[in-house]
């Protein structure tokens, strides 16, 4: 189980939109805030369901 790679970068955009919103990120910060997410939900997920 777990979650596609697709999904956790749809996850990470949907995120990186809302909190950029939210606190206030410049523009020029929100792909690197979105690197991050994704990285981090990646890793998030597979250490959760890796085998």
């Amino acid at each position: 189980m777990g979650f596609d790679l697709g999904l956790i970068i749809a996850f990470a955009l949907a995120g990186t939109a809302t909190l950029s919103d939210v606190l206030r990120i410049p523009k020029k910060l929100r792909s690197w805030v979105a690197v991050m997410l994704i990285l981090g939900l990646y890793m998030v997920n597979q250490w959760l369901y890796s085998p």
